[in-house]
């Protein structure tokens, strides 16, 4: 949010010239990366033909269906429909003129300077030319949102983290976002899951199952005064002093513990389980 509006329309005004097209192209940029969640290297190596507005049949939305060169494959990436608008504004935009550098000598009196038509983008043309992620990490300095409150340095793959986020956030399956980012689980888990407390469900934590009708509840199922309890009303009282006493405890000669038998107890409530079962 705080890198949008360091980007916002109104500085893209107060910018003359080609410095107004670099301007609005990095404003795209952040919300373009913010939408779709690529790498910085995937989007500056990006071109027009690999991005392709198509209807999601399952919400019935327009979203960019991107085509990312892979090291030497090439992965799918399906973004939010945020991006949408934000693509049809950069494939809209004509590229920035050039004027041919004219002295006053060589221009008479009367005579205008021949300004080139504007050219739209062409398939192969990049979708970002141009130093975006150089212009981006300098507005991030000039803003003062270079390092993040834990110290931090945020640049452009920020971005793509904020995306990975706030998709997480959403409840949408992180198998899927893996699979749209071309990462892994493992590292969403380890690098953005593990920030969130939003994706940990208290339901699916406190989960118990459901009991046989009929059955008591138990007050306290970790609770061995509880325990014990229980087991004494089924078994009856049964004196401590009739246990075998190698049962209880195991007898200690010459600072050696001696072996213990086979149904040897550690607790009071163990014994007491013990003898539940023989009895039962």
């Amino acid at each position: 949010m705080q890198e949008y509006r360091g980007t916002g329309p109104g500085r893209a005004v107060a910018s003359p010239g080609r410095h107004r097209w670099n301007a609005k192209q990095v404003h795209d940029f952040v919300l373009f990366m913010r939408n779709t969640g690529p790498w910085p290297d995937e989007a500056k190596n990006l071109q027009h033909q690999d991005v392709a507005i198509v209807t999601d049949p399952d919400a019935g939305e327009r979203i960019p269906e991107i085509e990312v060169l892979v090291m030497i494959d090439v992965g799918y990436c399906k973004s939010m429909s945020g991006a949408v608008n934000v693509y049809e504004r950069l494939l809209a935009r004509p590229k920035p003129v050039t004027l041919p550098k004219v002295s006053k000598r060589q221009t008479r009196p009367g005579e205008g300077i021949d300004i080139p038509p504007q050219v739209l983008p062409h398939p192969k043309d990049p979708v970002f030319p141009g130093k975006h992620i150089k212009l981006f990490n300098s507005l991030l300095e000039r803003r003062g949102l270079k390092e993040d409150r834990d110290g931090q340095l945020r640049t452009a793959y920020s971005l793509r983290h904020t995306y990975i986020c706030l998709r997480l956030m959403e409840g949408a399956d992180i198998y899927q976002i893996a699979k749209n980012c071309r990462t892994s689980v493992e590292m969403i888990e380890k690098y953005y899951a593990a920030h969130i407390k939003n994706t940990l469900d208290a339901c699916a934590i406190n989960r118990r199952m459901p009991r046989p009708k009929g059955e008591a509840a138990e007050h306290n199922l970790h609770s061995e005064e509880s325990d014990a309890k229980n087991i004494r009303n089924r078994i009856g009282a049964e004196p401590l002093a009739r246990l075998p006493g190698r049962l209880c405890q195991g007898d200690r000669r010459q600072g050696k513990q001696a072996e213990r038998p086979l149904f040897a107890a550690r607790s009071y409530v163990q014994v007491l389980r013990v003898l539940a079962l023989l009895r039962l």
